[in-house]
């Protein structure tokens, strides 16, 4: 029995020096892909025998995706920084930031639109404070777009790394084969975490920006003292000979409308 029991902890002590080695020689990516991996797992475990008390389960789910998810910000920021080094990198960074600057001020736009029923041009200030808030839109388009580049370049430094890996003696493919299933299989968990995180979002996100326009174009951008204004709480925006945009709060909501107003109303 003591034998047995000699040789199981010469086991174990073997293998948690493999393991301990193993992860010294992993790169803090891959540290955080497999801690994210495990634990993950461990949620999983967790809810299989229902060990659910203060939704344990959902908090440790959360960890390993956190976890995944710092992973791979941290490689792509070790690859932003190596692309930015270079002449064609900054290029494309300029181009990516100036088309980002460019949706936001178009989502914020439409927005408006959608608020008021008024062309958002009328309204300048309200498109620039509205469009940083439209950020969970270009998040969500950015996430689909780095998504696509992810996978191909997860695949292609995967074969690559597959390749030489070949044309060692040792020959360790299975190690870069390994690293590079984690990879996408970590890209694609998060993937899937935001695309379903967002369609629960999306409504609420929608009516939120809606109502923010609206109060932003009434309070700012129109005005109380005006000879258009006929009741009280009206306020005034002029948009152009005879006419006026008169917006009013009812149960909360702002409430916008058009109306002609004459000359003679000034005199």
């Amino acid at each position: 029995m003591i034998n047995v029991l000699l040789r199981i902890s010469a086991w174990g002590l073997r293998r948690w020096s493999n393991l301990a080695g193993w992860w010294e020689s992993q790169r803090w990516p891959m540290r955080l892909y497999s801690g994210g991996g495990i634990v993950i797992l461990i949620s999983l475990a967790c809810t299989v025998i229902r060990l659910t008390y203060w939704d344990l389960h959902l908090t440790i789910f959360i960890i390993g995706t956190l976890l995944l998810a710092s992973g791979i910000l941290l490689e792509g920021y070790h690859l932003a920084n190596k692309g930015m080094a270079t002449r064609p990198g900054k290029i494309l960074a300029a181009l990516v930031a100036t088309m980002i600057g460019a949706l936001s001020m178009g989502m914020s736009s439409v927005i408006i639109n959608q608020a008021t029923g008024f062309p958002p041009s009328e309204f300048p200030y309200t498109v620039a404070f509205l469009a940083p808030l439209t950020a969970g839109h270009v998040i969500l388009l950015l996430t689909v777009l780095l998504f696509i580049v992810a996978s191909v370049l997860i695949l292609a430094s995967g074969t690559v790394s597959i390749w030489q890996a070949l044309r060692q003696p040792d020959r360790k493919v299975d190690r870069e084969y390994i690293q590079m299933m984690t990879r996408l299989l970590a890209a694609i968990t998060l993937f899937s975490l935001i695309i379903s995180g967002w369609k629960k979002q999306h409504e609420p996100y929608e009516s939120h920006l809606n109502s923010v326009a609206g109060w932003f174009v009434y309070t700012f951008e129109m005005y109380s003292n005006d000879g258009c204004v006929q009741r009280l709480g009206e306020r005034i925006h002029h948009a152009g000979p005879g006419e006026v945009f008169v917006g009013y709060r009812h149960e909360g909501r702002a409430i916008f409308f058009k109306r002609r107003c004459t000359a003679t109303i000034f005199e």
